[in-house]
C-alpha cells in the first residue's frame, strides 16, 4: 500500500478533502469587503485632495499665501492617504483573490506595483506611510512655526519616522536576503 501511488483516501479525510477544502478555499473571496471598501476609501481620499487643492488655488489668488500652503499640504496628504488605501486595495485582490492579466503588460502597471507575497506590499505601504507621516511633520512646523514651546512638543515626529525607516530597511533586507536563500 506504501508502494502505490493511486491509494485511496480514508472515508473522512476523502469528505475533507472533497467538501472542506473547497469551501475554506473559496472564503478567500471574503477578501473583497476590504477592497472594495479601501478603493471607495482612496477615491473619497481623491477628492478630498481634490479639494484642497482647489482650495490651495482660491486663498492663493486672494492673496491668503499663508492658508494657501496649509491647504496644499493638507491636498498632499489626502492624495498620499489615498494612494496607500489603493495600493492595499489592489494588493490584496491581486495577493489573495485573482491576478488581473491586463495588468500584467509594463505599460499598463509599473514595477513598484507588482507584489510577489504580502511582504513585498507592506513594504511598499510603508515607504509610503514614511512619506505621509513627513508631510504631516512639516504640516505641523507649518501651524506651530510660531509657537516654540508647542514646537519642540512635535520634535518626537522625526524621531519616530526615522526609527520606522531604519526599521524598515531591516526588515526590507531580512526579505531580501531570505528571498535570495530560497
Amino acid at each position: 500500500m506504501h508502494g502505490k501511488t493511486d491509494h485511496k483516501k480514508d472515508p473522512p479525510e476523502a469528505w475533507w478533502h472533497e467538501h472542506f477544502e473547497p469551501a475554506f478555499f473559496n472564503m478567500r473571496y471574503i477578501i473583497i469587503i476590504p477592497v472594495i471598501i479601501t478603493f471607495i476609501g482612496a477615491f473619497i481620499m481623491f477628492i478630498i485632495g481634490a479639494l484642497e487643492a482647489w482650495n490651495s488655488i482660491n486663498l492663493f489668488f486672494n492673496n491668503d499665501y499663508e492658508h494657501s500652503q496649509l491647504s496644499l499640504i493638507l491636498g498632499i496628504d489626502a492624495f498620499l492617504l489615498g494612494l496607500v488605501l489603493l495600493i492595499f486595495s489592489y494588493g490584496i485582490y491581486d495577493l489573495f483573490i485573482s491576478k488581473i492579466d491586463i495588468v500584467d503588460r509594463p505599460s499598463v502597471r509599473p514595477n513598484w506595483m507588482r507584489f510577489k507575497d504580502i511582504g513585498e506590499l507592506k513594504i511598499i505601504l510603508a515607504q509610503v506611510i514614511l512619506i505621509i507621516l513627513t508631510i504631516n511633520f512639516f504640516e505641523l512646523v507649518f501651524i506651530h512655526m510660531n509657537d516654540p514651546e508647542s514646537f519642540q512638543d512635535y520634535m518626537i515626529i522625526p524621531v519616530g519616522i526615522v526609527l520606522i525607516a531604519v526599521g524598515l530597511g531591516v526588515f526590507e533586507r531580512l526579505t531580501r536576503t531570505t528571498s535570495v536563500e530560497d
